[in-house]
């Protein structure tokens, strides 16, 4: 799972945070189109994904993010 090889070590297994933030409930928060941005983009301590990811793998990470409410 792209959550699991990519992000699991700042975010956590359970989407709780460690290094990075919960996202949990990202869902409410942050529209589909500024997750895909922060993913792409990174931001803050976040490294930016675009070019390591497929655009395809991003709109799946996003997809999935977005339901976390």
């Amino acid at each position: 799972m792209l959550y699991k090889a990519n992000c699991i070590s700042c975010h956590g297994d359970k989407l709780e945070g460690t290094l990075g933030p919960n996202l949990q409930q990202v869902g409410p928060r942050l529209s589909k189109e500024q997750i895909a941005a922060k993913v792409q983009n990174g931001g803050g301590s976040m490294p930016a994904f675009k070019g390591k990811l497929k655009d395809a793998d991003v709109e799946s990470l996003v997809e999935w993010l977005s339901i976390k409410k």
